[in-house]
C-alpha cells in the first residue's frame, strides 16, 4: 500500500492500533537485526526500496554480529 502522502507504508493491517511511529520503527529494527523477521511491520509500497535496501544492510550487520558474539562466546566457553 502507498501511504496518502507518498512515504513508505510500514503498518500491516494486523497493526493499525494506535503504536507510536518509534515502536513501529523499533520494532522493524529490531526484527530486522536479530534477522527474525516476523513481517507484522515491513516497509511496503513502490518508493520504499532504499529502505529495503538498508533493512538488507542491517540484517547482513545483525548476521555478522551475532556469529561473531557466538565465536567469542563459544571461544570462552572452551577455555572453562
Amino acid at each position: 500500500e502507498r501511504a496518502s502522502d507518498g512515504r513508505c507504508n510500514f503498518v500491516t493491517e494486523t497493526l493499525m492500533s494506535s503504536e507510536s511511529v518509534f515502536e513501529l520503527a523499533f520494532e522493524l529494527s529490531w526484527t530486522t537485526f536479530t534477522t527474525v523477521g516476523y513481517g507484522q511491520v515491513a516497509p511496503s509500497g513502490e518508493d520504499c526500496y532504499p529502505i529495503r535496501v538498508s533493512c538488507s544492510f542491517f540484517a547482513f550487520m545483525g548476521l555478522l554480529f551475532n556469529s561473531l558474539s557466538a565465536a567469542i562466546f563459544f571461544s570462552k566457553l572452551e577455555r572453562v
